[in-house]
């Protein structure tokens, strides 16, 4: 008798250390988690406020990290860095002009106008030697650049540029299936 005493305390915090290892690996732990576990319209206003910041501030190493963590399997950071970190643009200015959110599916559209001022001293070689101007007001550059938003994991994150992620075929004619390409170790 005296060693099944002994074995009791052993036992109880065996079954503890059990039950706490399936409740961390069960869906349930999301209710501990940060962040709200719905959509949160407020939350993609400041997560929109943050990526026009970092593009004004040229910060592509921080826009990774807003990026679609998804899309982030299969675009390592030094891709994405060599897809868009070229500094041919200097942003001058982001405005705001129209966010459509479907809260139930938790996708969202964000509409943003775009000014900025293009930089051909770093352009490609290849289209560098093509590119000449006398005028200033030819390098200045006013678009609409339509975002995508995606809610995962609590938050919002802009989903890139599906080329970018998916890449072309060998030939070059035809932008790949996500489902085509490996992860990034």
């Amino acid at each position: 008798m005296a060693s099944t005493s002994n074995q009791r305390p052993l036992i109880v915090a065996l079954l503890c250390v059990g039950i706490v290892t399936t409740a961390w690996f069960t869906p349930w732990r999301r209710l501990f988690e940060s962040g709200p576990a719905r959509p949160d319209a407020s939350r993609l206003d400041a997560r929109v406020d943050k990526y026009c910041a970092l593009r004004l501030a040229d910060d592509w190493v921080a826009l990774y990290e807003l990026a679609d963590p998804q899309q982030r399997k299969t675009l390592s950071r030094g891709a994405f860095l060599a897809a868009y970190d070229h500094k041919i643009l200097t942003v001058k200015s982001l405005e705001r002009k129209s966010v459509t959110v479907k809260l139930e599916s938790g996708v969202a559209s964000v509409q943003i106008s775009l000014s900025s001022t293009m930089r051909p001293e770093n352009l490609p070689a290849e289209f560098r030697r093509g590119f000449q101007t006398s005028r200033p007001q030819d390098l200045e550059r006013h678009m609409d650049l339509p975002i995508e938003w995606v809610w995962r994991d609590g938050d919002w994150y802009f989903m890139v540029d599906h080329e970018i992620v998916s890449g072309r075929s060998t030939d070059g004619k035809k932008i790949l299936p996500l489902d085509k390409q490996r992860p990034v170790k």
